[in-house]
């Protein structure tokens, strides 16, 4: 999806966008902003006027910390740091703004840089239009600069950069000042309609008089993903579905767990089987895991700690692979397929885990899992899909009727739940993912999570049982 911001530009969601002619990312930092009365400095920038609200009643639950980072390493210049968030109620004039001034001192090459990632989450069904300007005066003369575009209805998350179109040529000082307002549908400000609320959470917002233009942490990337489920035999077998986007080949290992879940519940798989495909093409398979790549699945530190479970270590290029996880010799119980990413810094991504077996009830639910990280990166969207009935559409016997989902962090509360897809909150947001589920009975769920571990579990309604899918979709 696309965030447009005037005639010859865009803003393309999730994505970084150097930009030489506006300062599009103001509106981000004034929000984070405006309600700090400490004075902050990037570089040296300092705050002496404002924040000033208008009307101040429609900024709430403002929960904005600011910091001053003095000579950051890499940085030669002061860094401010804003992180929090606030609610904006639209007011009954449909126009809520801020203002915000101060003063600099700047050094010869130095670079006013602004870079952020950002949440939006609007209740309305129409994009809240915004106008962000600034003007900055120095050794006498002034500069203005100006932007306006609309943030989309639902939830979004926005990363960019703004940064000055060229360095400043000498040292000096000089006066700076910004506005944003934010611009509500009149419909929705109807007499007798329900205010359209917009909560901003920011992730992280860097603002800088420096060198270096100012940069935030890149989305999380998923470093693993799973799935539990009981392991039938036939077609109800655990399939697993991995999707690798990106151009660099990932080097990934991918386990069929059994005999180590005993200690957890009984029925576990006693002997898994794994093999790997592309298409049709196998391309590895394993029953024991120390009977091939020993040494190298050793190396990784995340062997598997029974001898009789699998793992297949391989480079793969971008692509769409299947997973198949059975008993051997036919043997049935509950299995675990997982896929780790040991490869970090390649220029692809584990963008998508599907799974699909027979869920069943009480242990035997479909459980599916993924960890977000590394620990020091930002949050990133995600798509969490429970399907069924499509299924039989599709020609899959016994397919499940009315799948549940719940999505789950790391501590095990609930972070989001649905029944029917088109009933959840974010509905029209993912299916401008284009992830929408093809049959109004299955379940889908869109959040943007910090990096640590998730769970997403999925059931029949009124513990119906049938063949199903779990998906987790990471967005880029």
């Amino acid at each position: 999806m696309l965030f447009a911001l005037d005639d010859s530009l865009e803003f393309e969601e999730n994505r970084t966008i150097v930009k030489t002619s506006n300062i599009s990312s103001f509106v981000v930092g004034l929000i984070a902003l405006l309600l700090s009365t400490t004075p902050a400095f990037a570089g040296t920038v300092t705050i002496t006027s404002g924040p000033n609200l208008t009307p101040p009643e429609a900024f709430t639950n403002n929960t904005f910390t600011v910091q001053v980072l003095h000579d950051p390493p890499g940085v030669s210049g002061d860094l401010l740091q804003a992180t929090g968030g606030a609610t904006v109620t639209q007011p009954a004039s449909n126009t809520a703004s801020g203002d915000i001034s101060g003063t600099f001192t700047a050094n010869a090459g130095d670079i006013a840089s602004v870079a952020y990632s950002v949440t939006m989450d609007t209740s309305g069904t129409v994009p809240i239009a915004y106008t962000a300007s600034a003007s900055v005066t120095f050794l006498g003369v002034p500069q203005t600069f100006s932007d306006s575009g609309t943030i989309m209805p639902g939830l979004h998350h926005y990363n960019g950069t703004w940064q000055a179109p060229a360095p400043f040529p000498l040292a000096g000082a000089g006066t700076w000042s910004a506005s944003l307002t934010l611009s509500f549908s009149s419909a929705d400000g109807a007499a007798g309609a329900t205010p359209e609320v917009l909560v901003v959470s920011i992730d992280e917002l860097n603002m800088q008089l420096a060198t270096t233009p100012a940069t935030v942490p890149p989305p999380s990337q998923a470093l693993n993903v799973s799935t539990r489920l009981a392991v039938l035999t036939g077609d109800n077998a655990l399939i697993g579905g991995l999707i690798l986007t990106g151009t660099d080949p990932k080097r990934v290992l991918i386990r069929g767990i059994g005999p180590s879940l005993s200690v957890f519940f009984t029925g576990a798989l006693a002997d898994p089987t794994l093999e790997l495909f592309q298409g049709s093409t196998l391309v590895a398979s394993n029953n024991n895991w120390r009977d091939t790549q020993e040494a190298e699945i050793q190396a990784t530190g995340i062997a598997p700690t029974d001898n009789l479970e699998s793992a297949i270590l391989q480079t793969l290029s971008p692509g769409s692979y299947t997973a198949v996880l059975r008993g051997s010799g036919d043997t049935i119980g509950v299995g675990v397929v997982e896929a780790y990413d040991l490869d970090q810094s390649a220029n692809s991504q584990l963008a998508n885990i599907s799974t699909r077996g027979f869920v069943d009830t009480g242990d035997n639910v479909m459980i599916g899992g993924f960890i977000l990280g590394p620990d020091t990166s930002g949050s990133s969207t995600v798509v969490v899909r429970g399907i069924g009935p499509s299924l039989g559409a599709l020609g899959v016997p016994n397919a499940m009727q009315d799948p549940t989902l719940e999505l789950h962090d790391g501590s095990g509360t609930l972070i989001s739940s649905n029944d029917n897809w088109m009933d959840f909150p974010h509905a029209q947001t993912i299916a401008d993912s284009g992830l929408a589920p093809s049959n109004n009975s299955e379940a889908a769920v869109l959040e943007i999570p910090p990096p640590g571990n998730y769970t997403a579990i999925v059931r029949g309604a009124n513990n119906t049982t049938g063949v199903g899918l779990v998906e987790v979709y990471k967005l880029p």
